[in-house]
């Protein structure tokens, strides 16, 4: 599947865009408290500079953190997206595991894979149309992310919700991060 997205950081009060986002239509939302795990490679060529991600992500109903908890593993790769200038498009490959996250992190690290970088966040999710728009909380700051697979339908979304296309960031999450540690030091 190709994904496209683009995100805008917004602040703490995100009452606005979900009041938008019910009276566009978009139902939800879906919350979940995630924890991913991005992996690289401990010897030979790093998949970050491939432009490769291999995430692991164990999330879980935000409301019932003991609840039933689930396991993905992801690998997203570089693809060439026409009409795409200003977002981020990737071709995402995703598998739900039956085990559970340490022993999926024990075979990552068996096959010679180390955690290059982690993060925590709480989604709430939204879905319209194969439009799903994503309010997401991290440690590092707040962010509205729009995903779907057509540029156009991500751009129409943004400019529903009230936000610029053009000011949107393509950046990831771990990139992100590392400059709010930059700008903390």
């Amino acid at each position: 599947m190709i994904e496209i997205e683009v995100k805008f950081p917004i602040g703490e009060d995100a009452a606005w865009l979900e009041t938008a986002l019910v009276e566009q239509g978009f139902s939800g939302p879906e919350a979940a408290f995630e924890r991913s795990f991005v992996y690289d490679r401990i010897e030979g060529e790093r998949l970050a500079e491939t432009g490769v991600l291999l995430r692991l992500r164990e999330s879980c109903p935000s409301d019932r953190p003991e609840g039933p908890h689930t396991v993905r593993l992801t690998v997203k790769t570089p693809v060439e997206a026409p009409g795409c200038e200003g977002l981020k498009a990737r071709r995402e490959l995703e598998a739900l595991l039956g085990c559970g996250a340490e022993d999926a992190r024990a075979m990552l690290e068996a096959l010679g894979f180390r955690v290059a970088f982690s993060y925590d966040r709480v989604r709430r999710s939204y879905r319209k149309e194969g439009v799903r728009v994503c309010l997401d909380s991290l440690e590092f700051g707040s962010f509205v992310e729009i995903e779907a697979s057509r540029p156009e339908e991500v751009r129409s979304t943004a400019v529903g919700l009230g936000l610029d296309p053009s000011s949107g960031i393509s950046e990831s999450y771990m990139q992100l991060a590392r400059a709010a540690e930059g700008r903390r030091v």
